[in-house]
């Protein structure tokens, strides 16, 4: 750890961070950033010396103090001024490492560049693919579940080239062979318009890639245009379907995850990744921070476990309500009793979250799907997936007045067009019966002569 000491000095009517330490020569050396908060003005000194404290923190889990430059120290406490002035707490976030990754990234690109440039005349557009794919992966960071549904697109591409155009090169596409896929994934997979849009997205940001670096004269996609999607009437269930399903889940494994996901409307990775530690019975609080999902990666499956939600709006809390506390208590409580009968048989790698199975193993993805469709069959009800627990929590709460902003907050959408193309035609529904309730208050008819009171 570095030795320095950093304070607050004040200049030209403006606070600075001012950072003081011995180089590798042993030289004394200071430094300063300037913050642009104004002396005299309440609050800011407070705020600079956050600020300040900060900065030195992070300077000290450098390296050495050659790392220690103005252009550092100037933007940490930029990001961290920022961070305070929005009432939030900034990270560490080991600057001097990601300068690191930025240049090994730009070797990578440089490297990438070169190599294929040079395979350009003989590389199989399903080989290029595959090289595309993996250098996609380390350049965009990308998460691993969606860099395994990628995998599943090029897959579907290249059983397409394998069947018309095993030999194609990459520098042979056109735009024709895409057409041909496009009919492919439509008369051959019976795929739907959402399906191939997601293929032509892969398809053009590799062709983009090849472009830049100059691997192709022409993008083969530029005249292709991607398949308007239907909108996707989500199947839902009425309350009277709701109550039979709850009483067939009855005493079920998944019955509480039903009924949570009804009520809060949880995505399964939301349900799936809820931990005790979250839910807080004495202020009567759940919160979702973590996530599980499963995907193919390599043709093999994997569970991911993520301390990260979809997306910043997901990081939600809901009130605890006491039908479902109940549930809860006497989920913990057979869970308990499991471990007693269980013994060293019981499995306690996943003590922490809420929904494992008898001998204490997380409950998998797919198997609460499967089993949810079956209780659905039995109880003879409409076919509706799991997903469409969540669909069913937002069409009551809009089909009995809830706001569609309030609803969007409720279900972690990350902006309100998301809500209203799902489900803005539920609320025009709500303001039919709305109206029709304002003609009867008022005593409306078609057959009233409404001029008589002009």
């Amino acid at each position: 750890m570095i030795e320095l000491n950093e304070r607050v000095i004040e200049g030209r009517g403006k606070y600075f961070v001012m950072i003081d330490f011995k180089d590798a020569r042993n030289n004394r050396k200071r430094l300063s950033a300037s913050t642009d908060l104004e002396v005299g003005i309440k609050g800011n000194k407070e705020i600079v010396e956050e600020v300040s404290k900060y900065v030195g923190d992070e300077l000290r889990d450098l390296n050495n103090t050659n790392e220690i430059e103005k252009k550092v120290i100037k933007m940490i406490t930029e990001y961290a001024l920022n961070c305070f002035k929005n009432d939030e707490v900034p990270i560490s976030l080991g600057w001097f490492e990601k300068e690191k990754e930025k240049v090994q990234a730009k070797k990578i690109r440089a490297i990438s560049r070169i190599t294929l440039n040079q395979k350009n005349a003989e590389i199989f557009f399903a080989d290029y693919l595959d090289e595309w794919l993996k250098k996609h992966q380390i350049l965009s960071d990308i998460e691993l579940n969606t860099y395994g549904s990628y995998q599943g697109n090029v897959t579907v591409i290249k059983e397409f080239l394998n069947k018309e155009y095993p030999d194609v090169r990459l520098c042979e596409i056109t735009t024709d062979h895409i057409f041909e896929f496009y009919q492919y994934c439509y008369s051959v997979r019976k795929n739907s318009k959402n399906t191939v849009k997601h293929h032509l997205v892969l398809l053009s940001a590799a062709f983009e890639y090849a472009m830049n670096e100059e691997l192709i004269e022409r993008n083969p996609m530029t005249k292709v245009k991607c398949p308007k999607i239907d909108k996707i009437e989500v199947k839902v269930l009425n309350i009277d379907e709701c109550m039979r399903l709850m009483k067939a889940l009855e005493d079920d494994m998944i019955e509480t995850i039903c009924y949570m996901t009804v009520f809060y409307g949880f995505r399964r990775s939301e349900a799936l990744g809820l931990k005790w530690e979250y839910i807080d019975f004495v202020n009567k609080q759940i919160r979702v921070r973590h996530t599980v999902v499963d995907t193919v990666v390599d043709h093999e499956r994997v569970e991911l476990r993520k301390d990260k939600t979809k997306n910043k709006k997901s990081r939600r809390t809901y009130p605890l309500v006491p039908f479902i506390e109940n549930l809860l208590l006497k989920l913990k409580a057979r869970q308990d009793y499991q471990k007693k009968i269980c013994g060293s048989s019981y499995d306690y790698k996943d003590y922490e979250y809420v929904f494992v199975n008898e001998l204490g193993k997380l409950l998998k993805p797919d198997f609460v799907t499967r089993r949810f469709t079956q209780i659905v069959k039995q109880a003879d009800l409409p076919k509706v997936t799991f997903k469409g627990l969540r669909h069913t929590c937002a069409t009551i709460q809009l089909l009995n007045g809830m706001s569609m902003n309030d609803t969007r907050e409720w279900l972690g959408h990350s902006n309100i067009t998301t809500t209203v193309k799902t489900y803005g035609h539920y609320s025009n529904e709500r303001k039919q019966v709305v109206g029709e309730t304002l003609v009867g208050l008022l005593n409306l008819n078609s057959s009233q002569d409404l001029t008589q009171n002009a």
